[in-house]
């Protein structure tokens, strides 16, 4: 299972965010976006979106028909993410 950690610039502990990979910070700082796995196929199988200043998270689950999220970028204005799949 892969992690994401939390490290201050200027050094000190690691702190523990969440299970997942590939993460991102929107261009304003305020959301966290980052891939999560299934535990059975260690396919990717969601996205999910932390907003860094309330806590809230939202995780959008997609169709197994579909080719599997190799990236994830946001869109300048921090109002939406881009999503690029793997190839067939």
């Amino acid at each position: 299972m892969e992690q994401i950690f939390s490290v201050p610039i200027t050094g000190g502990p690691e702190t523990f965010v969440a299970n997942g990979h590939d993460p991102v910070v929107s261009p304003d700082g305020r959301y966290l976006a980052y891939l999560i796995w299934t535990q059975i196929t260690n396919w990717p199988e969601g996205v999910v979106v932390v907003n860094r200043l309330t806590g809230a998270v939202s995780t959008w689950q997609y169709s197994t028909n579909v080719p599997d999220i190799n990236t994830i970028s946001w869109s300048p204005d921090s109002a939406g993410l881009l999503l690029t799949p793997t190839s067939w």
